[in-house]
């Protein structure tokens, strides 16, 4: 006679997920980051100390904190001395960055996609910025566009044009924001640059504190990204 259990419904049973050791490694750190029994600034076991205490190879920690490593969550030291071992890292903008690297050029995202989340990090960036600028980077501002309206050199006007972009994004004080909108602007090369008319309208709305202002300038400059290129023309960073 048939047992219960053979009669269950096939339904019922669901193959299990194959996780190999190294990413049960990189599950119980992300369990201990998100609970807060690991921050910025702390600093893990050592590797052996590390396997030991998690039952696995001292193959699968290395490994597990290679990929860390790699996405910029932490940073690790080599010897034996204070600075030796792997640190949670403060504001790890690495892993954003190699993400956009690694999808930009072969054209996971369409340029409009890209153009379009471009332009509204740019005018949430201009709009903070127009609220947080100090008189110093205000000035710092001026100055890059004094440089472009020096120049008769269109490449050199549209690297000016990025610089102050990205200048925009350090001010606005959103460390996440400013990350991708940095890379963005890294990743994502401009056909043309824009008329210093325009940059410098943008300085002076966010030097007269007016964020509306700013954004509406952001929205309506003339350096849309090209979308009739192919994304996998695109330029690379560095």
């Amino acid at each position: 006679m048939a047992t219960a259990d053979a009669q269950l419904p096939p339904q019922q049973w669901n193959p299990l997920p194959r996780i190999r050791t190294h990413e049960r490694v990189i599950a119980e750190i992300e369990r201990r980051i998100k609970g807060g029994e690991l921050t910025a600034g702390d600093r893990l076991p050592p590797e052996r100390l590390l396997a030991d205490s998690l039952g696995v190879s001292r193959g699968a920690v290395r490994e597990a904190l290679r990929i860390l490593e790699a996405i910029g969550v932490l940073e690790t030291g080599t010897g034996s001395g204070p600075a030796a071992g792997s640190v949670l890292v403060r504001h790890g903008t690495v892993g954003i960055s190699m993400v956009l690297r690694l999808h930009l050029p072969h054209g996971s995202f369409s340029a409009e996609d890209i153009a379009e989340v471009r332009k509204a990090f740019e005018q949430s960036a201009a709009s903070a910025a127009a609220v947080k600028a100090t008189r110093d980077e205000v000035d710092l501002m001026r100055t890059l566009v004094a440089h472009a309206e020096a120049t008769t050199e269109p490449p050199e006007r549209a690297a000016l044009d990025r610089q102050l972009l990205s200048l925009i994004g350090s001010v606005s004080g959103n460390a996440l924001a400013a990350s991708i909108f940095v890379e963005l602007g890294r990743q994502v090369g401009s056909d043309r640059s824009t008329p210093v008319e325009e940059m410098a309208a943008l300085v002076e709305a966010i030097a007269s504190g007016d964020g509306d202002e700013a954004a509406s300038v952001i929205a309506t400059r003339g350096r849309p990204l090209n979308t009739s290129r192919q994304i996998g023309e695109l330029r690379w960073a560095g």
